[in-house]
């Protein structure tokens, strides 16, 4: 998969990162639909990290998410199956698969805001 990645203050990068695994007791596997920048994001760009959180290593941007749940782990009830994916209701994981192109929305070479 195709994943913007933090180094550190102001330098994004796109890579290619592997296919998450299969869903566990509890989560669920979702396929990216949407995604937005959260002020945390921000920070990560412009100050390496937010309050006493710095970036220590690689960090995969995105936790502002939508999508389609295409595989459900042991454990996850018919409620939670028929829910609205999204990062704050999806169970434990929120693991991304075929997502479209960053370098669309998130290009190293652009300014930031």
């Amino acid at each position: 998969m195709i994943a913007c990645v933090i180094h550190g203050a102001k330098e994004l990068k796109i890579e290619n990162r592997p296919e998450p695994a299969l869903p566990q007791d509890g989560e669920v596997l979702v396929r990216f639909g949407a995604g937005g920048i959260c002020g945390s994001d921000l920070h990560y760009y412009h100050e390496g990290g937010i309050l006493d959180f710095k970036i220590r290593e690689p960090l995969i941007l995105g936790h502002e998410v939508a999508g389609e749940v295409v595989e459900i782990g042991p454990g996850v009830t018919k409620s939670e199956r028929s829910r609205p994916s999204s990062s704050k209701s999806a169970a434990k994981l929120l693991s991304l698969r075929d997502p479209p192109d960053p370098r669309q929305t998130c290009n190293s070479d652009r300014q930031a805001a």
